[in-house]
């Protein structure tokens, strides 16, 4: 990561897009509407088969630059291709769909020209297109260490969480986001963990739900299919643990809504949990991970139930914290946080039963997809 070179400006506005040549423009002018000028917009094109690089190169201003990937990699790696590029102080993440609000620029510039105390994030307030704001609780100004992060990122588990990071650009050096289809969710540990970011309650994003692409219009899926692949994936990690693994998946099945790469992290979090579970049981204890399928008429119900040695019963309410690991030490204590976010991101849930001795069972619940006629 390059020191700042004269001349760069304060923001570099980083646009990941991918197939979004409806809703570019509208991302696109409501940065160069801006009455805050200094500030570069760097849109990557991550793959796209539509007119969305073509959109983005009709416009000659000088701030404006395009870089393309040839296939198609994920946000992630997008954002990472767009800070590679950047050269401003401070990066502002927009969505394709999103619009910055009218004078966004020049209240987040007032609000970090004005910090008493040294950050390295700060995270603004969105107004979504129903008028509501969010996050809810609005943000009220405090400076967040790592665990002021996590109780912050638990206690709007449930609520509205949008918002708009704004982060140093050397903090790249250290903290990235990852380079598969992972969740946003382990960047913005990770940066918690690094660096502190203030929660400024200036409303300066505009979220939009009207993109095809959203989790709320994604397309339909097999999830117990994806769970049968991942398990037949991850064959050589349970035969190393000498897991025996049973799948009982019911043939008509009927299919949800969700995101599959999303998916493929629960399930394989999930699996890879229970064979480590089981690494340590006496020679004569069997290890066996099954994994059944059903229906009830509103969800697709999926478990994942181990013969391992349980949870103790004043840690079952922690298991979907992130500040708590079932390996000791050996654990990062994201993988069953991370799940819980991403199943209740797709208006699901996730819920743990165990009995000390016997073994542990996670269920997952996902709404079935209806066509309507």
């Amino acid at each position: 990561m390059s020191a700042l070179s004269p001349g760069a400006p304060l923001f570099s506005i980083v646009l990941p897009v991918y197939n979004r040549e409806r809703m570019l423009k509208r991302a696109i002018e409501s940065c160069l509407a801006q009455d805050f000028a200094d500030f570069e917009l760097i849109v990557v094109d991550d793959g796209s088969t539509d007119r969305s690089v073509a959109v983005a190169e009709a416009y000659r201003d000088h701030r404006i630059s395009v870089v393309r990937h040839p296939v198609n990699r994920g946000v992630g790696p997008a954002r990472n291709t767009g800070v590679a590029a950047a050269r401003g102080e401070w990066l502002v993440c927009l969505d394709s769909d999103d619009e910055l609000l009218p004078a966004a620029l020049s209240s987040m510039a007032a609000r970090i020209n004005a910090m008493e105390t040294r950050v390295e994030g700060v995270r603004f307030m969105c107004r979504l297109d129903s008028g509501a704001l969010s996050p809810d609780p609005p943000l009220r100004g405090e400076v967040w260490d790592y665990e002021g992060y996590v109780k912050w990122a638990e206690s709007v588990r449930d609520r509205r969480q949008e918002s708009l990071p704004c982060v140093r650009r050397d903090t790249f050096r250290v903290t990235r986001y990852p380079e598969t289809r992972m969740l946003e969710s382990c960047y913005h540990l990770d940066f918690a963990r690094n660096f502190r970011t203030l929660a400024a309650p200036d409303v300066v994003r505009l979220y939009h739900s009207d993109a095809p692409d959203q989790l709320t219009n994604s397309p339909a899926l097999r999830a117990p299919e994806i769970a049968d692949d991942f398990a037949k994936g991850l064959t050589d990690l349970l035969e190393k643990h000498g897991v025996a693994v049973s799948l009982r998946l019911s043939a008509d099945l009927p299919a949800v809504s969700g995101r599959p790469k999303q998916l493929e992290v629960v399930f394989a979090n999930l699996i890879k949990n229970a064979a480590e579970a089981m690494r340590d049981l006496p020679a004569d204890r069997k290890r066996e991970l099954r994994i059944e399928g059903r229906s009830d008429p509103s969800h697709v119900i999926i478990a994942f139930a181990d013969s391992g040695p349980g949870v103790k019963p004043e840690d079952m309410g922690k298991l979907f914290s992130a500040r708590y690991s079932t390996k000791g030490q050996g654990g990062t204590g994201l993988g069953l946080y991370l799940s819980h976010e991403i199943i209740e991101g797709h208006n699901g849930t996730i819920e743990v039963s165990s009995q000390e001795g016997r073994g542990t069972i996670f269920t997952i619940r996902l709404s079935i997809t209806y066509k309507t006629r």
